[in-house]
């Protein structure tokens, strides 16, 4: 799924659009990233959003961790930035590299929603996650709230993997929503979760 296509299926969580300045990420300080490139099994990867260039107003990022993906891969990027309880996302675009930092042009439009309260509620169930590049992968649910969800699975995700996930709510119905994943964590016991 392309960039465009895949941020319109999450405009409907977010604000109206707003400008740059009117979205005030310039003033948020540090908070944590995750930037898809146009690359169509790219899961997104993590980065530290720095804050702005006072000047050009350029987005600064630094990598959580190392990328394989060359520059010319985020000539067109998703961008997400968590900051001062508040999510933003734009499409923007890869500028150039300067002392460690990446440079980001500010995107034309920014979409905002506040970050969700974390009241996890423990639901059983099964959740459909289905990847940007066409696979949809089988997963047991565990718990739930607002801000995410926790499932097992016999398949390895990446820190910073973002997907559609889709489950069943007893007495409430489907809920749909993009995810990404936030951390992996090993069962001492071994594997709950066999199909």
């Amino acid at each position: 799924m392309d960039l465009a296509s895949y941020m319109e299926l999450l405009i409907p969580e977010f604000q109206p659009a707003i400008g740059i300045a009117e979205s005030r990420i310039c003033d948020g300080g540090r908070g944590a990233a995750v930037i898809l490139s146009a690359e169509i099994d790219d899961g997104g990867h993590p980065f530290v959003f720095e804050g702005c260039d006072p000047i050009s107003m350029n987005l600064l990022f630094t990598p959580a961790r190392p990328t394989l993906l060359g520059d010319d891969a985020y000539r067109r990027a998703l961008i997400f930035v968590d900051q001062d309880g508040r999510i933003s996302m734009g499409l923007s675009s890869f500028l150039y590299r300067h002392q460690g930092q990446t440079h980001f042009a500010p995107p034309g439009l920014v979409y905002q929603r506040n970050t969700r309260k974390d009241r996890r509620i423990p639901i059983e169930g099964n959740i459909l996650l289905r990847k940007r590049d066409g696979r949809t992968i089988l997963a047991r649910l565990h718990d739930f709230s607002p801000s995410g969800a926790s499932f097992y699975t016999d398949e390895a995700f990446v820190v910073g993997d973002t997907f559609l996930a889709e489950f069943e709510v007893l007495d409430c119905g489907a809920c749909e929503t993009v995810v990404t994943t936030a951390r992996r964590e090993a069962l001492a016991r071994g594997a709950p979760y066999r199909y």
